[in-house]
């Protein structure tokens, strides 16, 4: 009773807030009784004056008339300069066109007009209810009744310049809707180039108290979508990637009924206690992070994911999300490194406790800019030492011991440096003049291994598709021998002409008629071009499986087929060669593992790789019953040369730490040279030569053993993950070769970009390898350390850029051939290569070896050979290879 008394006194305040502030407005509103909303009685708040008064009191009626009270619910009106003196880059956060895009948007309506162009193809996103990162172009009709005249709102990308496809679906979307649109006329009014704030204006105090109260009804249930009837078609709501819904509010005073209808588009009943949520919130925070003693909730929601991840099978996920506020939040002149709120997000499994997932504390503090910092890092990294030994309250061990810089935010004066803390990882961001303005604090292991991951026991067995019916194939061709032919299939089964012929040559193996006697290929290293192998497996650790099959890239001959045959009579295992699939088999398989790993595993691996990498983690360390199934698989299919990698049989199970760990043991022994020394080569090498941050994530090591004409060397690869600049992330490939009794060398670079929001432009072919040209040169001088001063870019197609999209550039200089890809409409570089000369050059000795051993099918009619198309060739499989 004490319970349910306390929950009806804080509704009951927060009711008789709202009733307070409903009195103050001449307006109709809605008034709740018993949970049910209804039409509340309009209260007259004129008052007769004293006649001596008059005047004075006509002034103060005018300044609050309900005529005047219209405009109070219309947006702030923005500074907007006048066209033409503002730079453009500036402008794209604007409630309007920039003049870039206004001029484009005229000239591209011309050539419409003109019939140079049409919007074939162009999609229109009028009154459209959903959104994506790709393309946040939308336009939606509007009541002029409730929107003061206005007749539409155009949403328009934020921070960005629009390209030719979002100004054309622009004109679409208004073509579709009838209504004519002078593009000069945008403004705050009709529209918004930020989204992401979820609405179009900010409500008022009076409908900020009385959303607050409905809002508290509707997580505790008090209040359901069935006890409101919007009474307004102005009621919108989108769907914004990594927002919540977007809300146009008509600009007049918005009733009960409207505003609880806008609330359940992002808020519903709770399936706990909010009051239990609330303080178990704050405390697992508290466990962290020193808090002010008050802190007072500003919002709260709930988002119940139905089964989006394989980890949570079809149960429910509750998302719990919390704002507070501290008494400081506003008090910006006084403040110093203070709290200003906190977004918590807490997770639930069905049936379980909530537990904290991550946090976004907020801090305030007076900018000093007689004290701004801009290049001694190690101020910023003492700074915050000791903001975490005041504020961190993590027990003695999972404290914070270093901090590192991995992002720098000029336009903001801000820098962001990550640690991590026991079970936590932190981000901190300290301005210039060294004050804290906000942590970021994360579970990794929630959202790497609960988040995004399949845990159950299906998540771990690949698909066991195979061919429904396969087409029959007459007997006179299945009776004739078979010979390695190229194989237009990769599917990891026999082809139906294998399988009619393997089951002519079983018949005639079992009636005697023929024999193996060739090498067993049970259990052996595989060459993926020539050969054929069967392993065994352990039926508990592979899902019944008890066999994996490894075929060649080409179709398979008799000779092999008969090895195929003859290896599983030798294990006594029976098989049915339409058995095979994905659990079992595999064919032109690169990807040299049986299943990929869970983002879990994954997870896993990289944190036993960097033990390994920095000796605090040992193979004595690991459980004496650990296994690890690796086999030798030669890689062939270039034109010329090899490599032997080690493929990983990953069981069909969670795999654990130990087991991880060895499959890492089973790749870094094959290293001649001290893994955790290469990798800081491959490191700072590259940095050597390019313009990197200083924030990276190693994650993966491997080796190959390369046979390439006259050499025997081995090739290492370090990957690394970089977060680059504006929203840009980056793969980052390091290759060091080495040959016997020489330490390792550098010898190529990889670097792949991965962006969320590229431009696009319209250009010719012509028009766009100028572009990409000039592009190359910018990159190059922002980003290349090598010395290019007499140095070109040429156009090259020679690696299959595939120019229909992309521009593939050369730049030579003594030591390094460095080819770039830029894409032809976003002229962005997409990835590029650095490779060193002296490991891809041919020497003399290099080429008698290749003559020596040239095939028949590589000369012309007269016998001779083209040596310069052949020393390309060479150059490719040994130096070029990634």
């Amino acid at each position: 009773m004490k319970f349910e008394r306390k929950h009806i006194q804080h509704l009951w305040l927060s009711l008789l807030a709202a009733l307070l502030a409903l009195t103050l407005f001449p307006f109709s509103a809605m008034a709740v009784t018993e949970n049910v909303l209804e039409t509340a009685p309009e209260i007259d708040t004129t008052e007769v004056m004293p006649e001596e008064n008059q005047e004075e009191e006509d002034e103060e009626e005018y300044t609050y008339s309900q005529e005047n009270d219209s405009h109070f619910y219309l947006p702030y009106e923005q500074y907007m300069p006048e066209r033409g003196t503002t730079p453009e880059e500036n402008q794209y956060y604007y409630p309007r066109l920039s003049d870039g895009e206004l001029a484009r948007y005229k000239e591209l309506l011309t050539m419409l007009e003109d019939g140079k162009i049409t919007l074939d193809g162009i999609p229109s996103y009028a009154n459209c209810m959903e959104m994506n990162e790709e393309h946040l172009v939308r336009v939606y009709t509007l009541n002029p009744d409730d929107f003061d005249g206005e007749t539409f709102y155009v949403i328009l990308p934020w921070g960005t310049k629009m390209n030719d496809k979002q100004l054309l679906s622009l004109i679409a979307s208004f073509r579709e809707l009838g209504i004519s649109f002078d593009p000069d006329s945008l403004n705050e009014r009709n529209c918004s180039r930020r989204a992401y704030s979820g609405k179009n204006r900010y409500l008022s105090d009076e409908e900020e108290s009385r959303s607050n109260a409905l809002r508290y009804m509707i997580v505790r249930g008090m209040l359901t979508k069935e006890d409101v009837a919007p009474e307004s078609a102005c009621v919108y709501t989108e769907k914004i990637p990594s927002y919540t819904s977007f809300c146009l509010y008509p600009y007049r005073s918005l009733s009960d009924n409207e505003l609880a209808a806008f609330l359940f588009a992002d808020y519903s009943a709770w399936n706990t206690d909010p009051d239990l949520i609330e303080r178990a919130t704050l405390n697992a925070v508290r466990s962290v992070l020193r808090l002010p003693l008050s802190l007072s909730i500003v919002d709260e929601k709930n988002t119940v994911e139905e089964n989006p991840w394989d980890a949570y099978s079809d149960k429910p996920i509750n998302w719990y999300s919390l704002k507070y506020e501290s008494a400081n939040t506003y008090n910006y002149t006084e403040a110093n490194d203070e709290l200003s709120d906190i977004k918590i997000t807490m997770l639930q499994k069905s049936g379980e406790n909530a537990e904290l997932y991550n946090f976004l504390a907020s801090y305030i503090s007076p900018y000093n800019e007689d004290q701004f910092i801009f290049d001694n890092d190690e101020a910023f990294l003492t700074a915050a030492e000791k903001w975490a030994d005041e504020n961190i309250l993590l027990p003695k061990g999972q404290r914070p011991a270093r901090w590192s810089i991995i992002e720098e935010q000029s336009g903001d004066y801000d820098v962001v440096l990550h640690t991590r803390a026991g079970e936590w990882d932190l981000n901190l961001t300290m301005s210039r003049d060294l004050h804290v303005t906000g942590l970021f604090v994360w579970n990794p292991a929630i959202d790497e291994a609960e988040y995004y991951i399949g845990d159950n026991e299906d998540s771990f067995v690949p698909s066991d598709d195979h061919p429904a019916a396969r087409s029959p194939i007459p007997d006179s061709i299945a009776n004739q021998p078979l010979q390695s032919e190229y194989l237009y299939s990769s599917n990891p089964w026999l082809t139906d002409l294998e399988l009619s012929r393997v089951r002519v040559l079983t018949a005639a193996l079992d009636a005697g008629e023929i024999t193996y006697e060739g090498p067993s290929i049970v259990n052996v290293p595989f060459d993926s071009k020539n050969g054929v192998a069967v392993y065994l497996l352990n039926p508990e650790d592979f899902n019944g499986e008890t066999f994996y099959v490894m075929l060649p890239d080409f179709q398979m001959n008799d000779a092999q087929l008969i090895a195929l045959i003859s290896a599983f009579k030798e294990t006594g295992i029976p098989f049915d060669p339409d058995s095979l699939n994905m659990r079992n088999c595999c064919r032109f398989c690169n990807s040299l593992e049986t299943r990929p790993l869970t983002s879990d595993e994954r997870f896993r691996l990289y944190t036993a790789l960097d033990k390994i990498l920095s000796g605090e983690l040992n193979k004595a360390d690991l459980a004496a019953d650990a296994r690890a199934v690796t086999v030798e698989k030669t890689i062939s299919n270039r034109s010329y040369g090899s490599d032997n990698r080690l493929f990983r049989f990953y069981p069909y199970r969670k795999l654990t730490d130990d087991e991880l760990a060895l499959f890492i043991f089973a790749e870094l022994e094959r290293f001649d040279t001290n893994p955790a020394e290469l990798m800081s080569d491959a490191v700072y090498s590259a940095m050597d030569l390019i313009n990197l941050p200083t924030n990276w994530m190693h994650e993966e090591a491997s080796c190959a053993e390369m046979n390439i004409y006259s050499k025997y060397m081995k090739q290492y690869m370090n990957v690394f993950s970089i977060d680059g600049p504006s929203d840009t992330t980056c793969l980052l490939t390091v290759k060091h070769s080495q040959t016997p009794g020489e330490a390792a060398e550098l010898s190529g670079i990889h670097l792949r970009y991965f962006r969320s929001n590229d431009e696009t432009h319209l250009y010719s072919d012509e028009e766009a390898e100028q572009v990409c040209i000039a592009m190359a040169q910018q990159w190059a001088k922002e980003n290349l350390k090598l010395p290019t001063e007499n140095a070109e870019w040429i156009l090259s197609d020679k690696y299959g850029s595939g120019l229909d999209s992309q521009v593939q550039l050369l730049l030579q200089t003594s030591e390094w051939d460095i080819y770039l890809w830029i894409n032809k409409t976003s002229q962005q570089p997409s990835e590029c290569y650095l490779y060193s000369r002296k490991w891809y050059d041919i020497s003399d000795e290099d080429l008698d070896w290749i003559i020596s051993n040239i095939p028949v099918d590589q000369t012309d009619e007269n016998d001779t050979i083209n040596l310069d198309a052949l020393k390309e060739s060479y150059s490719l499989a040994n130096g070029y290879s990634f």
